[in-house]
């Protein structure tokens, strides 16, 4: 680098459990304030998940350190003026996502596949979801229902197979 700055990277393997994460984040923040910043830390790219990126947001950006998420969409994310995004919050590519399905792939009915116990796939299922029955001007119902939310992966296959046989041919798969 120019007049012959350093740059360090600093690489760090954590366990997504909230103690590893928590742990990582904390080391980050000491270094900067109990060692003076010693090593110069600028900022920091987080966590690839929400809940990850969550649990270390405030203990970094707290000692000033701007922290960027490559992948984080959680929307409870917002409002830190040292947090900053590479993609939208989940709401806005669930919302992104439902408009594609009704307006131009034409959707009459769609099958969500979930993962209850996923953030990821709860923001985006709900966010979609919204979006779709915001838009059901030119949609026919299946069964009573635009939307069949199922949360059970088991007989997927048999039932997307199924579903594709009826010319219903949306099926949507928000999981990491």
């Amino acid at each position: 680098l120019p007049h012959n700055l350093q740059l360090r990277i600093l690489i760090a393997g954590t366990p997504s459990t909230a103690a590893g994460v928590e742990t990582a984040a904390q080391f980050i923040a000491d270094r900067v304030i109990k060692a003076d910043n010693i090593d110069h830390i600028i900022g920091v790219v987080g966590w690839p998940a929400g809940i990850q990126t969550l649990r270390a947001r405030d203990i970094i950006t707290e000692v000033g350190i701007p922290m960027v998420s490559p992948t984080a969409g959680a929307v409870n994310l917002a409002g830190n003026p040292y947090f900053f995004r590479v993609n939208p919050p989940y709401n806005a590519q669930g919302a992104a996502l439902g408009t594609v399905a009704v307006q131009q792939l034409h959707a009459r009915s769609i099958m969500i596949l979930q993962a209850p116990s996923d953030p990821t796939s709860l923001g985006l299922a709900n966010a979609f979801v919204t979006r779709v029955q915001t838009l059901h001007g030119s949609l026919r119902p299946t069964r009573g229902s635009l939307v069949e939310i199922t949360t059970s992966f088991t007989g997927h296959p048999a039932r997307v197979q199924d579903r594709r046989l009826a010319q219903q041919y949306l099926v949507f798969f928000p999981v990491q």
